[in-house]
């Protein structure tokens, strides 16, 4: 993995981190609010740091008009190198009030088709054995 891929990597990770830590900070209907979320803090990061990159949303990863061969987030170079591909999954709490009071809306993510998403191949991160 070049330095780049690496560093796009971390900062992707401190994004989800800070989610974690201020979760309930707000409040999450769908799976866009969650990605508009982490672009908006990955965003600002790539801003201070002065970053010459980019960060963006449902963005086309093959050729075609289906928004099923686009990545939910990408952190992309000058060069248009993807350095980061990512993909969402979130369902809300299935003890929401309002969820409960219309039957039928979930789940909307199924482990099998989850697993499937998942088959990604991840270098080896240098030095970590991981």
């Amino acid at each position: 993995m070049d330095e780049k891929t690496y560093l796009a990597s971390a900062l992707f990770e401190a994004a989800v981190a800070w989610l974690q830590e201020h979760y309930d900070e707000r409040e999450f209907w769908v799976e866009g609010d969650v990605v508009w979320t982490v672009q908006t803090q990955l965003r600002q990061v790539v801003a201070d740091r002065h970053l010459p990159w980019m960060v963006l949303n449902d963005y086309p990863m093959l050729p075609g008009p289906r928004r099923s061969l686009s990545a939910d987030l990408v952190i992309r170079d000058v060069d248009g190198a993807v350095l980061v591909a990512v993909e969402f999954k979130y369902e809300p709490s299935h003890q929401r009030t309002e969820l409960r009071a219309t039957p039928g809306k979930l789940p909307v993510a199924f482990w099998g088709s989850l697993l499937n998403s998942m088959a990604v191949e991840m270098p080896l991160l240098p030095g970590t054995g991981f």
